[in-house]
């Protein structure tokens, strides 16, 4: 018999996940809301580090109850999940009154960064001075 650690998983399956998930982004259309990872969270009932975990699970061994397919579509589930969110982040780029927010939740969130090039070049210059 296989003991277990720690809370048991909140969902079974990614199925009943996505039910969750579909109904959210439905209900931020309707609204005129933009999705986000922390209402993504919010509804899920997660805290965001839970839903981290779900979609890092093939790298953990805190579900080990689920076989590899079960796994592998919690983790689709969420990716997929958090790519819809960030494009409407991206969309929201494009919008004179938001862009500030986007650029936040998109550096913070889904790791991009503000890049910048130095170019360095060492010259060496030589001097010569002739005693005369």
């Amino acid at each position: 018999m296989t003991k277990w650690n720690g809370r048991p998983a909140k969902y079974n399956n990614p199925e009943e996940m996505q039910v969750l998930i579909d109904k959210y982004f439905e209900d931020c259309q309707k609204t005129g809301e933009v999705p986000t990872v922390t209402g993504l969270c919010y509804v899920l009932d997660l805290e965001r580090k839970s839903l981290l975990d779900y979609e890092k699970m093939l790298e953990t061994d805190r579900f080990k109850r689920f076989d590899n397919t079960v796994k592998v579509g919690f983790v689709n589930t969420i990716k997929k999940a958090k790519k819809y969110i960030e494009m409407n982040y991206e969309q929201a780029l494009f919008s004179k009154n938001s862009t500030v927010g986007a650029i936040f939740t998109l550096k913070n969130n889904y790791g991009y960064v503000d890049k910048t090039e130095q170019v360095v070049e060492n010259k060496t210059i030589s001097v010569e001075l002739d005693d005369e």
